[in-house]
């Protein structure tokens, strides 16, 4: 019991204090890249904006999505890890994934009902000219979602989300 309790003397002790470390963990030291650059003021505001409007869209944003095919019907707009899609339920991620597309690939965001789809679903004139300003395309390269939206200002702020999203 004596022998687990004692201390090496002291000209041990201050020897394992004083050696250098072992060459190979001097390597990995001076192999190991260097930090990342400090972020400025702009990156700083933009990442926080991006976070905002991603906020925005974790929970859903209600719309009524126009396919190509079919009537329109009621969905959510959700971002979420990068993604971005018109899913019906916005807790489950794994649809986004399979449905969604990648927030670098949106070309553009079109305000009305401008796209073939909105000319096929909204086909009385009337209707399409009362529901221009609830309307919104998002433009990827092979494709638009079609969405509208409850009331005009919701479609403005969406707009300006999105903007901000892909800029």
């Amino acid at each position: 019991m004596q022998e687990l309790l004692s201390f090496p003397p002291p000209h041990l002790l201050y020897r394992q204090l004083t050696t250098p470390p072992p060459p190979h963990l001097l390597y990995r030291q001076l192999t190991t890249p260097p930090p990342p650059p400090a972020p400025t003021h702009n990156n700083i505001y933009a990442h926080a904006l991006f976070s905002f409007f991603c906020s925005l869209f974790q929970d859903g944003w209600p719309i009524i999505k126009h396919p190509r095919k079919g009537r329109p019907a009621r969905r959510h707009l959700v971002c979420k890890e990068g993604y971005i899609g018109v899913i019906e339920d916005p807790k489950d991620s794994r649809s986004l994934h399979k449905k969604g597309y990648h927030i670098s690939s949106i070309l553009g965001v079109a305000q009305g009902a401008t796209t073939g789809v909105f000319d096929r679903t909204l086909a009385d004139a009337a209707v399409r000219a009362a529901k221009n300003d609830f309307c919104l395309s998002l433009e990827f390269k092979e494709r638009t979602i079609d969405i509208e939206c409850d009331t005009p200002q919701a479609a403005r702020d969406l707009l300006k989300c999105l903007e901000k999203i892909t800029n």
